[in-house]
């Protein structure tokens, strides 16, 4: 299965979904996982932590699923 990028100004992922983001800050493109907020659709936030992303997100990718040794494991704060 091939993942591609979505552009946020036409679709954004679901709340509180871990994806991949591109961010463009001061040290050009990155990227990172992480989050968006529900309650601030714009605001998006690193995954594993509560610091803000402080760059542009540009575009966001779904995570690949992960290999079938390993369990699905989800965070029971966002579950």
């Amino acid at each position: 299965m091939t993942s591609i990028w979505h552009t946020v100004s036409a679709t954004e992922p679901r709340p509180l979904d871990d994806v991949l983001v591109v961010v463009e800050d001061d040290i050009g493109p990155c990227v990172w996982m992480a989050w968006r907020q529900h309650s601030a659709p714009h605001r998006w936030r690193y995954t594993g932590g509560d610091d803000e992303i402080s760059g542009r997100v540009t575009h966001w990718m779904p995570l690949p699923e992960p290999p079938q040794e390993v369990g699905h494991a989800r965070r029971p704060d966002r579950a």
